[in-house]
């Protein structure tokens, strides 16, 4: 799965790069957003198949939000914290990593804050993601299942979550899904909070 990921990334490099197809510029977004939902209904099918890992609401209630917000606060707080090890402030890195891995909105809301922390976040976000298609299976078999769910940031509930189903089992989904999604909420929300204290 990593392999074909990642070659799908170079071949898509190269295309850009070589040929530049009018036909892919000019619908690339709706193709992104087709192959995302193809993406989700392949796995909204494996979930009526088999057991539903949506069942873990019902059994543990609130306890299923643990997870996800304990991720959100951890990548903040490691964000800062990182900050001040390359010379950023702790507020400023706070606010790159409160992207969460969603390089396109964070460096966006970032941009008129500073230039300098909008292209750190697009980066910074952006290796987020790749690193998660790559570590995510070594995650999952030596540190946890749990913590390969962090790895990614929000490409937890989409790019990366058929890494995620293959490298876990089926309740693991729900983690994946939940924290994605608090984590979409919380971007733009907590990056313009953070830049205004």
């Amino acid at each position: 799965m990593i392999r074909m990921i990642l070659t799908s990334i170079a071949a898509g490099t190269a295309i850009g790069y070589f040929f530049e197809p009018a036909f892919l510029i000019e619908h690339q977004g709706r193709l992104i957003d087709i192959l995302i939902c193809v993406v989700m209904v392949a796995i909204g099918y494996e979930f009526g198949r088999g057991d539903n890992p949506f069942r873990d609401i019902r059994v543990l209630g609130w306890k299923v939000f643990v997870i996800p917000v304990m991720i959100a606060l951890g990548t903040l707080l490691v964000g800062g914290l990182s900050g001040l090890i390359v010379g950023i402030s702790f507020k400023d890195a706070m606010a790159v990593s409160a992207g969460f891995g969603w390089y396109s909105l964070n460096a966006v809301l970032l941009s008129d804050y500073s230039k300098e922390l909008s292209a750190i976040s697009f980066l910074s976000n952006m290796v987020r993601e790749t690193i998660g298609i790559i570590l995510i299976p070594v995650v999952a078999r030596y540190i946890g299942y749990v913590e390969a769910v962090a790895v990614p940031g929000i490409s937890a509930m989409d790019l990366c979550l058929p890494i995620i189903e293959q490298s876990t089992n089926k309740n693991i989904i729900i983690y994946a899904i939940l924290s994605g999604t608090l984590m979409c909420i919380l971007v733009p929300i907590l990056t313009p909070l953070i830049i205004r204290l």
